[in-house]
């Protein structure tokens, strides 16, 4: 039972972070997973939107785990943006602005809460421990820490659109955006 259960996230995850909430119905989980769709209500009472913040949570943990292990492999903050940036590519997009913009209105306001914490926590809250630090080590004025976890997040996800665009690597777009982010796009003197 707990394979069954760990195997239905693993493919709602999947399945929602490609093609989003309303696309995905209980239907086409089931199938995915070679289940009837009254077998998922046994694993997930709360139907549908259970099983998106659970698959959700779940996926922002991974996400977690990995930007963590990206930073600390890194000693400055440019190092430790350019390792997440990487790690990040190199992982299925979570669609994150579709998440805000359609997913997330679709749920009930206390799942709504409960997601958006998690993915705070999971994605935004690690950006900002390592900025705290490098503006502690001067890195950078304290006054950008609150902005350069989502700035990075934002413009991180969008890199792998950007690269068929331009016909740059991603990871080559992404070492930009972080000198962007950290040095701005203007000329010293």
């Amino acid at each position: 039972m707990p394979d069954t259960r760990e195997r239905i996230l693993e493919v709602a995850s999947s399945l929602f972070m490609e093609h989003g909430y309303a696309a995905v119905s209980l239907s086409r989980i089931a199938q995915a997973v070679g289940l009837r769709v009254p077998s998922l209500y046994a694993h997930f009472p709360g139907g549908k939107e259970q099983l998106y913040v659970e698959a959700s949570e779940r996926a922002l943990e991974r996400y977690r785990r990995g930007i963590e292990c990206a930073l600390r492999s890194s000693r400055d903050l440019r190092q430790a943006l350019c390792a997440a940036a990487h790690w990040l590519l190199s992982q299925p997009p979570m669609n994150l602005a579709r998440m805000v913009r359609t997913d997330l209105r679709r749920l009930s306001p206390s799942h709504q809460r409960q997601v958006v914490t998690r993915a705070f926590e999971c994605l935004v809250r690690p950006l900002l421990r390592w900025a705290e630090d490098a503006a502690e080590r001067g890195e950078i004025g304290g006054e950008h820490v609150p902005f350069l976890g989502p700035v990075f997040l934002v413009a991180t996800e969008g890199l792998l659109d950007a690269s068929r665009y331009s016909g740059l690597p991603a990871e080559r777009l992404a070492e930009g955006v972080v000198d962007l982010l950290l040095d701005g796009a203007r000329q010293r003197r």
